[in-house]
């Protein structure tokens, strides 16, 4: 499988948000290293772009320790049986009020 080296400029405001005002100069480009190592560049659509970021910084929150914790004491949670069952709103709002 190939490896996707995240570009330094993921985050730039190079990019904008309405791709049709996307110049040449801006359509995003990606290096892919392949089995062999040897790298290559990608240019892709700008909706393609956007999809493999949000994938990028999902992968970046999920892989965070915290998380990880997070999730874990979570799973504990329901499987001890700690947690509440609302059947609407107005309920999850009054048990908030009464904690």
């Amino acid at each position: 499988m190939a490896k996707v080296k995240e570009p330094a400029s993921l985050y730039s405001s190079k990019v904008q948000e309405d791709p049709v005002q996307l110049s040449l100069q801006e359509i995003p480009n990606i290096t892919i290293t392949r089995k062999q190592g040897r790298a290559v560049r990608v240019s892709m659509s700008y909706a393609a772009y956007r999809k493999l970021r949000e994938a990028y910084i999902s992968q970046q929150i999920y892989n965070d320790p915290k998380t990880q914790e997070s999730i874990s004491r979570s799973k504990d949670d329901v499987k001890n049986g700690r947690f509440k069952t609302f059947t609407d709103t107005s309920e999850l709002l009054r048990s908030l009020d009464d904690d």
